[in-house]
């Protein structure tokens, strides 16, 4: 499936909003005065830093974290644990994690069903569901396997696989090679590349900048909590030789650029 322009038609409507949002742990500032509009279908790659608070933007998103000032709404609702929303926004937004969090007592297939049958779908349809999603992401072969009898390449796609078998609207990937071998990122990229390419929204926290580039609407560059840099990948890099991105891309410079 090709994936159109969401700005091609002029009828890419908001999706996700950060609205004057800030996130504090103790005392510690770790999101300043957000201000975010993400449209349907955008792909964007969100990097900085350490402890710039990249991670913590998304996972505000479907309410991992909660955030004191301010409105995150999806699909124009309030991203809110006061107001009962959160179960719906999870219906809208599926996660993948650093360290893939799969169920270690089920296998690939097991943990591909698992969501789908909670909400109500049944065990035949969620097992359709979950081998079409493993298909997908080239791990059909190992559905009956453990995830202790996986890669960590392998296990970061059925966690991918996992994530999509809820049909989400929006997917939020946070950091999901870093805890892989330098010879399994390649494979869990690509998945994620060929994800890009079916329109879904996409929200990835990534220092993989060769991957950004090639699959990036917008590229949004944290420090300090706040959002210094959001522009398409072109001005990003053309721009990587100014002020706060020339330390950043010095530490980056080995990643295939």
């Amino acid at each position: 499936m090709t994936r159109a322009d969401p700005s091609s038609d002029g009828k890419a409507k908001a999706f996700i909003r950060f609205q004057g949002v800030s996130k504090r742990f103790g005392s510690f500032k770790v999101l300043k005065d957000i201000h975010l509009t993400i449209q349907s279908g955008e792909r964007i790659i969100v990097f900085g830093p350490s402890g710039s608070g990249k991670s913590t933007l998304i996972r505000c998103v479907n309410g991992l974290e909660d955030y004191q000032d301010g409105v995150i709404t999806v699909g124009g609702v309030p991203v809110s644990r006061a107001l009962g929303t959160v179960p719906q926004i999870r219906r809208k937004v599926g996660m993948v994690f650093q360290h893939f969090n799969l169920f270690p007592h089920m296998t690939a297939l097991e943990n591909c069903m698992v969501g789908p049958v909670a909400r109500s779908v049944t065990e035949k349809e969620a097992r359709n569901r979950a081998l079409e999603f493993l298909s997908r992401v080239r791990m059909t072969d190992h559905a009956a396997k453990y995830p202790n009898e996986l890669s960590g390449g392998q296990q970061q796609r059925v966690a991918i696989a996992r994530a999509l078998c809820l049909q989400p609207q929006v997917m939020l990937f946070d950091e999901p090679t870093s805890a892989l071998d330098p010879e399994m990122v390649g494979e869990v990229l690509n998945v994620m590349n060929e994800l890009a390419d079916t329109g879904i929204t996409m929200i990835c926290v990534t220092h993989e900048m060769s991957f950004a580039r090639r699959i990036a609407d917008r590229m949004i560059f944290m420090e300090g909590g706040k959002i210094l840099y959001d522009e398409p990948p072109e001005v990003i890099f053309s721009r990587r030789g100014e002020g706060r991105l020339v330390e950043f891309f010095e530490h980056v410079a080995d990643r295939g650029l």
